[in-house]
């Protein structure tokens, strides 16, 4: 009997020793990142067990930084474009009034002249006054400024009003002569069809034709 028994010793022995042997181990990280070993499962996996979910990865940084100077520097351009847009409105709108206002003083001027001239009696001190005021105000526009339709209507009307004290001063001084080629060389300047032979209609012509430029004007 006793062979047998120590022969079944012999055979169970090592059947001692699986269990541990082949026993599963388990693992798993706990919350502050920490991997563990066991050899038996966790209690509770969905409360022990920190899961953790893809995070779509942030944007490069010298991308995003480049981006932000892009748009940064897009919006001052764009702002600087439309001040400059505004000052360029603001200076045309001010030279436009100062343009304006110089027309009103020619005109004005000039309105005085032809009242002045419509009576019998002119006085010939007040007519040279309101003449060197008309070309004060005249001579200040220059440039594109003198192509204007009013300026270039005053301007017609100021040398109507102008040529005739030179006239009546070689009249006076019977200058006859000066007096015809005058007239004619303005004629062909103005387009007027003032008479070369007497001074007085030619007079009264010049200064027709300037009020007839007046009227065209309207400040």
């Amino acid at each position: 009997m006793k062979p047998i028994k120590f022969f079944v010793f012999i055979l169970l022995f090592p059947l001692l020793f699986t269990g541990p042997l082949f026993a599963q181990i388990h693992t798993w990280v706990d919350e502050d990142g920490v991997r563990h070993y066991s050899d038996s499962p966790v209690v509770n996996p969905e409360k022990d067990v920190k899961v953790l979910e893809e995070v779509e990865p942030p944007p490069d940084p010298p991308k995003q930084h480049q981006q932000k100077n892009d748009n940064w520097r897009e919006q001052m351009e764009k702002r600087k474009a439309e001040e400059a847009k505004k000052q360029k409105e603001q200076r045309r709108e001010k030279q436009a009034a100062e343009r304006n206002k110089k027309i009103k003083n020619a005109y004005d001027t000039l309105i005085k002249l032809k009242n002045l001239v419509s009576k019998d009696d002119v006085d010939w001190d007040k007519y040279e006054r309101l003449l060197a005021d008309a070309k004060q105000t005249l001579d200040a526009f220059s440039g594109n400024a003198k192509k204007n339709r009013k300026i270039t209507a005053l301007t017609e009307a100021y040398e109507s009003y102008a040529v005739v004290p030179e006239l009546k001063r070689l009249a006076m001084n019977d200058q006859e002569e000066m007096v015809i080629a005058r007239i004619k060389k303005i004629n062909k300047k103005l387009g007027t069809k003032a008479p070369t032979y007497n001074y007085y209609k030619a007079r009264r012509a010049f200064w027709n034709h300037a009020a007839d430029k007046l009227k065209t004007v309207t400040p």
